[in-house]
């Protein structure tokens, strides 16, 4: 998908010829995984025979000050300490990140979602379930071979000097909550102490924390939790500098789409393709969204922020983050899953009469949990009782692959056995959803009718509204309702990658399904919906941003914090300096360094083949291309290093400022439009 977006001749094509027997579909997957995966490896030894940022600046720079360095969401490799009989060949195997992820997934896809998740009731271990994350540089240096993620910091950290005395990176548990990290993990105390070992091993200097993605969430968490235990002095006298790269402020409107139904862009655009594989590997309808809705750390991702700051960056305002207006016009399209693992059915999918008739053992999209609820007909479930969705007498069987429902366990009859909310009845569904969409302000009352239970788990965990006091952990991922502590000589950076104005998910037009038995997960993109003028593709609304995080959502605190009293906010109340430090894709903001980027394309043969594609060379600029981007790779030795004398800058043209920090470099207009926005605001409340 991401080779589509960037226009790659070999990227998959529309119609591709689909074997119908599941076995062949997984056995073409696992094909095509291998075949990327050696084509990224012949990438990377192309792109090795360029000399390194860090390798350039070492003569002129030198280690100094101390890096932290934290990952973001599904970045750090995940081991199995305990599993289930399906996976008990696989102790401490990598259930993710590594290609033992990809074999484990191929070989049995339940039991190895089953142990990916958390418990969807409670978001702690499934019984009988430990996966841990990996330790150390390597838990997140390659997601698998070939595919960097912190590799190249790294590289170019070690490269003026930096090493295990002066640089760690902390590995977390991304699928946990930051209040489960503290209460299960002592995460933040780790942190903490993780600083002041650096600071001992490095002669007392104060530490650089390097964030990414979710890492910034997590990072700015940290800054509240450590100035509420151990006081805002603490800052001042620990912490330099903290890099936020990537930083999802505002959310992603991706974690909306995830929790409703499992999908994104990513699935939309291979359409018929995508949905027979996820048909294959997981079976039920559901199942993705179950897996999403388990996850702990989604919800610091949710969509944030006012309606009015997120219309300024779609090409058709206002933004219609779930837009349901076609969602009763049009019959369910080809989502090709089975009650077994088979994932294919012989009825036509597209027949509502026939999927409306089906039984729960023979409907393309039914459930196996032996509970024969007819869902989303005219009222209230009927003629069922709760006897009839007690585990069957192989239930046990089913625990130890990985089943839903655990030995001794019952679902009532009106909850959905995958996802366990309420079945929701036509009248329902209709009226939630006629004629209607959701925004950014108003889509979390929607996700509560639709999905109580996990709304109710997401508020024990998250503050969604300014309704919360400055102790309330709850509150401490959100960069709008809670303010930067009061450590003025503390230094941020904000820094993020641009791709171009249709590059990154905004908004999703959905279809209903009222076919489908014993599900609540009624709701699917309607992948048909097309408009080049308004960005909207494949049923997906299309913005600015990196590819994954949208552009106000990386900017719009950091613009917040450095107006701070002249925009009327209390956002940074000591005045700490912040800098905006945007990346373009495929370039570089310096003639030398264009050079360089032409250098790198001789040095790979010019190719533009699907690894190249994928990777987008030395200067993309994409959600995770972003940490191998050589301008941010110079700025963040810039930030952590010093001169080894007066005239070794190498600031290429740019200049420190009066307070020792790399100035603005903002290519898109973006704090223009926010400045707009608020005098917009200012004009109307007048």
């Amino acid at each position: 998908a991401v080779a589509a977006r960037r226009g790659a001749t070999t990227a998959v094509t529309a119609g591709p010829v689909l074997p119908e027997d599941p076995a062949e579909l997984l056995a073409m997957a696992q094909g095509r995984i291998e075949q990327t995966l050696e084509a990224l490896r012949a990438t990377v030894e192309a792109q090795a025979l360029m000399p390194r940022v860090g390798e350039q600046l070492s003569a002129l720079r030198e280690a100094h000050t101390p890096v932290v360095i934290i990952p973001g969401i599904t970045s750090t490799a995940m081991e199995l300490w305990r599993g289930r009989p399906c996976a008990r060949q696989t102790f401490r195997d990598k259930f993710w990140g590594s290609l033992d992820m990809a074999r484990s997934a191929l070989r049995d896809q339940r039991c190895w979602m089953r142990h990916l998740e958390l418990d969807l009731l409670t978001w702690d271990d499934p019984d009988g379930i430990r996966l841990r994350p990996a330790r150390g540089f390597s838990s997140a240096d390659y997601f698998v071979p070939g595919y960097a993620v912190w590799a190249r910091p790294l590289e170019n950290l070690h490269d003026v000097g930096f090493e295990p005395r002066s640089m760690s990176l902390l590995s977390y548990d991304w699928r946990m909550s930051p209040r489960d990290l503290e209460r299960r993990e002592a995460f933040f105390m780790e942190f903490r102490d993780t600083v002041h070992l650096l600071r001992a091993r490095n002669e007392g200097r104060k530490v650089a924390i390097v964030t990414h993605s979710m890492g910034a969430l997590v990072g700015f968490h940290f800054l509240q939790w450590v100035a509420h235990h151990d006081g805002v002095a603490w800052i001042e006298r620990n912490v330099d500098s903290i890099a936020f790269i990537a930083g999802p402020f505002l959310g992603v409107p991706k974690a909306v789409s995830a929790v409703l139904s499992g999908e994104m862009r990513d699935t939309a655009e291979f359409g018929r393709f995508s949905r027979q594989m996820v048909g294959a590997l997981f079976g039920r309808r559901g199942e993705v969204a179950r897996f999403m809705r388990s996850l702990g750390s989604l919800p610091s991702m949710l969509v944030a922020g006012s309606d009015r700051v997120w219309n300024a960056f779609v090409a058709n305002p206002p933004l219609r983050l779930l837009d349901f207006t076609e969602a009763l016009s049009q019959q369910r399209d080809d989502y090709q899953s089975s009650s077994s693992n088979s994932g294919t059915s012989d009825s036509d999918p597209n027949d509502s009469e026939n999927a409306d008739n089906k039984t729960s053992s023979g409907s393309s999209m039914g459930d196996d949990s032996g509970c024969a609820t007819n869902v989303l007909q005219s009222g209230s479930a009927e003629n069922t009782s709760a006897a009839q969705c007690a585990p069957t007498a192989d239930t046990e069987g089913a625990a130890e692959h990985g089943e839903h429902i655990e030995p001794g366990e019952t679902v009532d009859a009106g909850t959905d056995p995958v996802l366990r909310e309420p079945l929701l009845s036509r009248e329902d569904v209709r009226e939630l959803v006629e004629h209607k969409w959701y925004s950014p302000e108003t889509y979390l009352g929607f996700l509560t009718q639709i999905a109580p239970r996990y709304m109710r788990l997401v508020r024990e965990h998250y503050a969604l509204d300014s309704h919360t006091t400055a102790a309330d952990s709850r509150s401490w991922s959100s960069a709008l309702l809670t303010p930067l502590p009061p450590a003025k000589s503390l230094k941020i950076y904000c820094m993020y990658g641009l791709l171009n104005a249709s590059s990154t998910e905004y908004g999703y037009q959905y279809l209903v399904d009222h076919g489908t038995p014993n599900t609540s997960a009624v709701f699917f993109l309607n992948t048909s919906a097309q408009n080049a003028a308004a960005h909207v593709r494949n049923g997906v609304q299309l913005g600015p941003g990196d590819g994954s995080v949208p552009l106000p959502s990386m900017a719009y605190p950091c613009w917040l914090w450095q107006q701070g009293q002249r925009v009327g906010n209390a956002l940074n109340p000591a005045g700490c300096e912040v800098r905006i430090r945007e990346y373009l894709d495929g370039a570089s903001k310096t003639p030398a360094s264009v050079a360089a980027a032409a250098a790198t394309q001789r040095a790979v043969g010019g190719r533009s083949d699907f690894a190249t594609a994928l990777r987008g060379g030395e200067y993309a600029a994409s959600h995770i291309e972003i940490l191998g981007h050589r301008d941010l790779l110079r700025d963040l030795i810039h930030i952590t290093t010093r001169p080894v004398n007066e005239s070794a800058q190498d600031l290429q043209g740019e200049k420190l400022d009066e307070h020792g920090m790399l100035p603005d470099s903002v290519h898109s207009g973006v704090t223009d439009v926010f400045a707009k926005v608020h005098a917009e605001a200012g004009a109307a409340a007048k």
